[in-house]
């Protein structure tokens, strides 16, 4: 398996794709942690709170608190999410992403679905977190490279 390195625009077609077939709760989360190149740790704090649908932003808490504008199609996804994970016996829970039995989702659960995906989708990669966020960090740059016509070394060729 190879480590750190990131996932092409293809593979992570395969895993987006797969993760939603796999599991709603993985496919939000990678799609959100995708889209906001979130740590692990932000997209498990992750609470209900933090969504504003009026105003259409999402609270990321780290070492400082950040908001970012949400799609309307992230902004369907979460209220779509929120609708089917939401049951008498969890509505009280102010966590986003909850376990089926409606606990809070811990860092272990979400490297054991994405570790079953990566595999699903075909991907020789040791599942972590934070390859999504280097991939989507590696990407923005690229795309910033291009539309400017510059190279700034900050992306390997190899």
């Amino acid at each position: 398996m190879e480590k750190n390195k990131i996932l092409t625009k293809k593979e992570m077609k395969r895993l987006f794709k797969n993760a939603k077939k796999q599991d709603n709760f993985l496919y939000v989360l990678l799609l959100i942690s995708y889209e906001y190149a979130l740590r692990l740790n932000e997209a498990v704090n992750l609470m209900l709170i933090d969504i504003n649908f009026k105003k259409m932003q999402i609270k990321i808490k780290n070492r400082e608190c950040s908001i970012k504008q949400i799609s309307p199609e992230i902004a369907l996804l979460l209220k779509e999410y929120i609708s089917t994970i939401r049951t008498t016996s969890n509505k009280n829970e102010k966590h986003l992403f909850l376990t089926s039995s409606g606990k809070p989702i811990n860092h272990d659960v979400i490297r054991s679905h994405l570790e079953k995906c990566l595999k699903k989708s075909k991907i020789n990669k040791i599942a972590t977190f934070y390859l999504i966020r280097r991939t989507k960090i590696h990407l923005l740059i690229e795309e910033v490279e291009m539309d400017c016509g510059l190279k700034t070394g900050l992306i390997d060729d190899d």
